[in-house]
């Protein structure tokens, strides 16, 4: 009978049970509707995209998103035109859309783009995607270590759980002859690289070597496990080598960057300059890594600053942090100027951290510009706060630390010579540091703050800070 609500229905009806074409054809005959175009652009942009059509679909799902939907249409015409930006290498565009919903499936999806666990499994409406959360806690565990999260699942279930379980028992034999012929019938590059590893960690160069071999040349876990070898066979002409070519690989291991970084290109440099003119929307880049899980702070590369900005979550953890790597023996001073002019209630500023950023020192400026700093001790928990006798003027803080030995003191840009002891957090004992810019801020609070330049001196290379002479 020509009846636009009936044929909405059917258009929606038609659009969940899979069936495009029938979607497509009654949201046609209501484009032309004002009442309807919206609900219709999202039905069509829907379906474009379930056909792979994604120029159409984002063109179609932008403009639906843009106007008057309902609850139901508004969650799934921006969920999907995330996915289609995510498809298109846009993350931080997916990212701004997936964090403002609320179903479910937007949390999974925003929790495997930010390689995080994701606890409400049961909440998923289909099989399909708890066993994906599954995969992805289990994908997760491996990375920070848990190996048993892998080791649990299903194998049966699944050949991505098997695999997955496959590598978890490499691990937890520590590279056994056995766990690695079992995942070695699976020949897929993902497949190698954790047989390579598997080979490194009992100390089979050999064996490594041969499984390197069968990986693309610029592969970068491939080259890791090649500065490794090297390195252990005290071959630095070779290390060097495969460093630079780890360098420009496509597809570089962070933690692993972040390491021979400070080692590779610190060997001659005084100064390492940060500018952060990073391209617009950009996640920390160029030997940075960052971490800012369930906080809903976003950091970002904008206008030439490392930007801290969003509405802060209630998390175990309320501090987001952007870090590089540094070798302890060179370390002598990080300074940092940050743009506090939307900082609100939060605060934020320098830290220096062990390897592991289980224990260090973080320099705060709070939001009424007087600057305080605490411990963080093992286990990631943080010591009460202790003031400090300056306060920032104008909405730029220009703060500086100084390392030596172990010991950390605060002091200002423009009065170098007045230092502020902020005790050792522990540090001595690492090889490694991490130094960075971090925030933090009470659940609701919406803020930003702006890192507009960061230095790191280094001292020359064999040298050791010297105490002064009263032994401080």
């Amino acid at each position: 009978h020509k009846d636009k609500e009936s044929a909405l229905g059917f258009a929606r009806l038609s659009l969940k049970r899979g069936d495009t074409d029938k979607a497509m054809e009654a949201a046609q005959e209501l484009l032309e509707d004002p009442t309807m175009a919206d609900e219709a652009k999202a039905i069509m942009g829907s379906a474009k995209l379930a056909v792979n059509k994604l120029d159409e679909a984002e063109e179609l799902l932008k403009a639906a998103v843009g106007g008057t939907l309902s609850a139901d249409s508004k969650q799934y015409a921006t969920y999907n035109l995330g996915y289609i930006y995510l498809r298109n290498n846009k993350g931080n565009e997916a990212r701004e859309l997936w964090k403002n919903l609320t179903t479910p499936v937007a949390e999974l999806a925003l929790a495997c783009l930010e390689h995080r666990a994701f606890d409400k499994i049961e909440s998923l409406p289909s099989e399909g995607l708890k066993k994906l959360a599954k995969e992805l806690n289990a994908a997760v565990g491996l990375e920070q270590g848990q190996h048993a999260m892998a080791g649990a699942l299903d194998p049966v279930d699944s050949k991505r759980n098997l695999f997955l379980t496959y590598v978890a028992k490499v691990l937890q034999s520590v590279g056994s002859p056995q766990s690695i012929r079992d995942l070695s019938a699976t020949s897929t590059v993902e497949s190698l690289r954790w047989q390579a590893y598997g080979h490194i960690i009992a100390g089979r160069f050999s064996d490594c070597e041969k499984v390197i071999a069968q990986l693309p040349k610029d592969d970068g876990y491939g080259l890791a496990y090649t500065i490794l070898i090297a390195d252990a066979k005290k071959d630095q002409n070779k290390a060097l080598d495969a460093y630079k070519r780890l360098s420009t690989s496509p597809n570089p291991p962070r933690e692993w960057m972040l390491k021979t970084a400070a080692i590779f290109d610190s060997l001659n440099d005084d100064f390492k300059d940060d500018q952060f003119d990073w391209p617009e929307g950009d996640t920390p880049q160029s030997g940075w890594k960052y971490s800012a899980p369930g906080t809903g702070i976003h950091i970002h590369a904008k206008g030439g600053m490392l930007v801290f900005e969003g509405r802060q979550a209630v998390s175990q953890d309320p501090v987001s942090h952007a870090y590089m790597m540094v070798r302890q023996d060179r370390l002598k001073t990080i300074s940092l100027a940050l743009d506090i002019s939307g900082i609100s209630t939060a605060m934020g500023g320098l830290e220096i951290m062990s390897e592991k950023n289980d224990a260090g020192v973080q320099l705060a400026v709070r939001n009424d510009n007087r600057l305080a700093w605490r411990t963080v001790r093992g286990g990631g928990s943080y010591g009460e706060w202790e003031n400090i006798a300056l306060q920032i003027q104008g909405v730029v803080a220009k703060i500086s630390i100084e390392y030596a030995n172990g010991r950390v003191m605060a002091f200002m840009a423009d009065d170098p010579l007045r230092k502020y002891p902020l005790g050792d957090g522990n540090l001595s004992d690492n090889a490694m540091l991490t130094v960075g810019i971090w925030s933090a801020a009470d659940p609701g609070t919406d803020f930003k703050i702006a890192a507009d330049s960061m230095q790191i001196q280094m001292r020359p290379v064999g040298t050791q800070p010297k105490s002064d002479r009263f032994g401080q």
